[in-house]
């Protein structure tokens, strides 16, 4: 017998086929479709790249404009602001022209012009700008210096000029390039679409024409039956006894679980209210470490008066100092003034030692003015006896007022630098405490925020658990259900096994015609209608009436060239009306 190709086989040829072809132009696709992309994002980046060049190259006439300003209207801080920050904003349009330039004569352009701007900057700053914070400049200095900043402006704006046009004739080419590549992929796909669509036509064509004929009775006859239908018979009526028995347990063990979701539920209500007091207590510390935070700032401002009334006070008794300074000045002044008392003691005392003298030699005659010469004279005595005791009392006095002022001032000195350093040990301890109560507040929010977070999880995780109570009821109910079904499916089950063993043989042929005629042995049909397993005796049990199960005849034996099936509308797979691949 000749041998055939199966039905696999020929529909595996054209299916590898046809993906082969389908492949091939999937990847010529990918492949220009990448290129086509890598060129546009070329042109894109080059007419970008271009149009940031030109904007670079405009930035010497602004420049050049400041300078003018600065010039004509001499406002030297408004007019410097403006040159610091357009030196800054140009500075960096220089290093991104550098940047984007990729070719060595648009890295040589991008040098020239940064040492032209550099030049021009350095000549405004060291040349122009001292030059115009004097009163009366030199106009033929400034007209110097103009001419110079003018040849850098121009070289600046050239040579950015320069490689804004070289990066738009890239921009140009790649565009170019672009177009170049999307026709020859347009052109491409077509003929790849042709030649695949001419392809595929061809080999359908030539699959149909030997499959149609051999599987057209063959597929009519068993449009209600398949080649394992008895063992998905068999397998149907033990899984629906095994189901049903998992069933019951599954309902025992959803029971259980549904208790057991119903005390999580309670949980985790209990933990969502346990949360919320949480909540309430951390946002009360927030207040409570929120006025301590208050309290530490009065507390500090309340020691920066007593610094400010120690310093007053410490001022005072400077100038209460001061004033008994002055009270020492006037003592001593008074010191002074009694010694011209002094003076007139002893001149009165040498004038009453002279009236005695020319009383002596008057006689009887001056006896009343000696008299009166000696009492000028006692009270002359007196007199200086009470100077010299006010001059011992005023020097003593300015003595003890000098200590006293010595003494004040060093004890001032000393309960000021102590109070001072008590003072600031007070400051740095009370603002560490705000400082630490500052890192407790940021951390009570934390706290506060965190504890929310919670809340709201467990508010709906107890949601959760409520739907999935819900959906376990649900789950029961469907369990109860799908008992009723497995028991009716078992039924079914063995009633399909009775009707599956009448198609044994034209599975059989079926598989043949699709193996090939001598791709698979001949192997003699068997009764398919087994023996029942113990899962359908068990359920039989249960149930009161089974249906009969009956035997197919056995079919005749095989012969060669010609085979004979139990079904006479099958016909064999060398039937002669079936044409060979």
């Amino acid at each position: 017998m000749k041998r055939t190709r199966g039905l696999g086989q020929t529909l595996a040829f054209g299916f590898a086929l046809c993906a082969l072809i389908t492949a091939l132009f999937a990847a010529f696709t990918i492949y220009q479709v990448n290129q086509l992309g890598v060129e546009q994002d070329i042109g894109a980046r080059r007419s970008h790249d271009a149009l940031t060049a030109l904007d670079a190259s405009h930035m010497a006439e602004q420049e050049y404009s400041i300078i003018a300003d600065l010039i004509i209207n001499r406002n030297l801080e408004e007019g410097s602001k403006n040159w610091n920050d357009a030196k800054e904003s140009d500075l960096k349009k220089l290093e991104i022209a550098a940047q984007i330039a990729d070719t060595e004569i648009e890295k040589q352009h991008a040098k020239e012009a940064t040492e032209a701007w550099l030049a021009m900057t350095q000549i405004v700053d060291k040349e122009l700008l001292p030059l115009l914070k004097d009163k009366n400049p030199s106009l033929e200095q400034i007209t110097k210096i103009d001419g110079e900043l003018d040849l850098k402006k121009k070289v600046i704006s050239e040579k950015l000029a320069s490689i804004s046009e070289a990066m738009e004739k890239e921009a140009k080419d790649a565009d170019h390039a672009f177009d170049q590549t999307r026709k020859q992929i347009f052109l491409f796909s077509i003929l790849f679409a042709v030649l695949g669509l001419a392809g595929a036509g061809i080999v359908a064509t030539l699959i149909i024409r030997s499959v149609t004929g051999r599987v057209r009775t063959v597929s009519d006859s068993l449009s209600s039956g398949s080649k394992e239908v008895s063992s998905a018979a068999i397998k149907i009526a033990e899984t629906s006894a095994e189901l049903s028995a998992s069933a019951v347990e599954q309902a025992s063990a959803i029971q259980e679980t549904v208790s057991s979701v119903d005390e999580v539920n309670a949980m985790v209500g209990k933990t969502a209210e346990n949360a919320k007091k949480s909540f309430h207590a951390s946002k009360s510390s927030n207040d409570a470490a929120v006025r301590g935070k208050t309290a530490i700032e009065e507390m500090i401002g309340a020691i920066n008066d007593i610094d400010q009334s120690n310093n007053d006070v410490s001022r005072q008794l400077i100038e209460g100092n001061q004033k008994i300074s002055e009270i020492t000045k006037v003592i001593a002044e008074i010191g002074n003034k009694t010694k011209v008392i002094n003076d007139i003691v002893f001149q009165t005392k040498l004038l009453s030692f002279n009236a005695s003298v020319e009383a002596a030699r008057a006689g009887e005659h001056g006896k009343g003015f000696s008299v009166v010469a000696e009492e000028v004279g006692n009270l002359a005595q007196m007199s200086g006896n009470a100077a010299k005791e006010i001059a011992q009392l005023l020097d003593g006095s300015i003595k003890k007022v000098e200590g006293i002022v010595r003494d004040t001032t060093q004890q001032v000195e000393q309960l000021t630098s102590v109070g001072k350093q008590k003072i600031s040990q007070g400051t740095e301890t009370a603002k560490r405490c705000g400082n630490i109560l500052n890192e407790i507040v940021v951390s009570v929010n934390d706290v506060s925020q965190l504890v929310e977070e919670i809340t709201n999880a467990s508010q709906e995780q107890a949601q959760g658990v409520q739907e999935i109570s819900k959906a376990m009821g649900q789950l029961d109910e469907v369990t109860h259900q799908n008992t009723k079904a497995s028991e009716q499916a078992s039924v079914a089950g063995e009633q399909l096994n009775v009707q599956a063993s009448g198609l044994a043989q034209l599975v059989r042929d079926l598989k043949e015609l699709i193996e090939g005629s001598g791709g698979a042995p001949k192997v003699k049909p068997q009764a398919m209608a087994s023996e029942p397993t113990p899962a359908l005796i068990q359920h039989r049990r249960k149930s009161p009436t089974q249906p009969q199960t009956t035997a197919p005849a056995k079919a005749p034996a095989i012969t060669e060239p010609v085979h004979t099936s139990d079904f006479p509308n099958i016909p064999a797979a060398d039937d002669a009306r079936f044409k060979e691949i």
